[in-house]
């Protein structure tokens, strides 16, 4: 099956720098992200939290201690009903944990009814794992409390684990002055395949595509990985089928967008269509202070709604959305043609600072 294509150089500059301490990977593509994951751990128990599952400290706790018991005992998950240990395995967590095995593994349960704190499972987790945190920069808000710090503590220990903080380019909180990671992660990020890459990878699966035809979609996708690959696994033999039926997937969940969208901020959809539409995002909402508009523009780009190519410049994250917002808001079905969904601020107009 065709999978996402990641980049040789970036990825050897990556494993080079995740061995040497923990690094902060951003990129756009959730996918590419999950790629270069796989790429990079062939060999090593990878241990995967996800903040946006988390909700609560202790959920939190909960996640990463099913994760370690698992990775621990040898076994794909560990669920909230009861585990049967063997000799092997008791022997395994009373390493890992001492006498406190039995309170992680309640823990590991769902139950909070334990002394065990974060810091405790941190330390917990083998210098031959690597240590993946999805959505690092949730971390930076309250609800997480300290936990970003917790993990600088368990990075700088004398034995770490690889550490990787996943996020996207938009969010800086993971490397800010006073944040746990300023100066002491590095930044990395990981590109985009390029035609070439695709290319590549289709005729490594017996797959090929004519440069047009490939160009043509890359045009339609602006580039998004995900995108092109939900195509190209659709239908690469007729790369515009494949367009339309992610297309199609996005018209199901339109009214599920716009809700999200004003659940970020009530201007959220109408700014979410103009955006869509290639409009400048400020006119679009008439009567609307420039500062209102600015603060719905960074709720959306919070929410990886949108983002910003270039100063000035708006696109939806998705440009399979943007294209069944353009036909929902004009009831027509567009020919296949070079992509919208991408805004400048118009010359001489007043706007705030986003």
């Amino acid at each position: 099956m065709l999978e996402l294509p990641v980049s040789a150089p970036a990825l050897e500059e990556l494993r080079t720098a995740v061995a040497e301490g923990p690094v902060v990977l951003e990129t756009r593509s959730r996918g590419l992200a999950g790629a270069a994951v796989r790429e990079l751990t062939p060999e090593r128990p990878l241990i995967a939290i996800d903040p946006r599952c988390a909700g609560t400290i202790g959920g939190l706790s909960v996640d990463l201690a099913r994760a370690l018991v698992a990775v621990l005992l040898g076994r794909n998950e560990i669920s909230d009903e009861s585990v049967v240990l063997d000799t092997p395995d008791r022997l395994a967590l009373g390493h890992a944990f001492g006498p406190r095995a039995e309170e992680v593994l309640t823990l590991a349960g769902g139950s909070l009814q334990s002394s065990v704190t974060l810091n405790d499972l941190l330390s917990a987790v083998p210098e031959s794992a690597a240590l993946v945190v999805q959505d690092a920069h949730l971390l930076s808000e309250p609800w997480a409390g300290r936990a970003l710090w917790s993990l600088r503590a368990r990075a700088a220990d004398v034995a770490p684990p690889w550490i990787l903080l996943l996020t996207r380019p938009w969010h800086a909180g993971l490397t800010d002055r006073e944040a746990a990671f300023f100066g002491f992660a590095r930044r990395l990020e990981m590109p985009a395949p390029t035609e070439a890459d695709w290319a590549r990878a289709l005729d490594e699966v017996g797959r090929p595509v004519h440069p047009h035809d490939l160009r043509w979609l890359t045009d339609q996708t602006a580039g998004s990985p995900d995108v092109t690959l939900e195509a190209l696994r659709h239908d690469a033999k007729n790369v515009r089928r494949g367009w339309s039926a992610c297309v199609d997937a996005r018209r199901v969940v339109l009214d599920v967008v716009l809700d999200a969208a004003r659940a970020a901020h009530p201007l959220g959809p109408r700014l979410l269509v103009a955006i869509a539409r290639g409009e400048a995002p400020y006119p679009a909402v008439p009567g609307a202070q420039p500062a209102r508009i600015a603060h719905a523009l960074r709720r959306l780009r919070d929410r990886d709604l949108i983002y910003q190519p270039e100063a000035r410049t708006w696109r939806l994250d998705d440009p399979a959305l943007a294209a069944a917002l353009r036909e929902r808001a004009t009831g027509l079905r567009a020919p296949p043609g070079p992509p919208a969904g991408r805004t400048r601020a118009r010359t001489g107009l007043r706007t705030a600072t986003v």
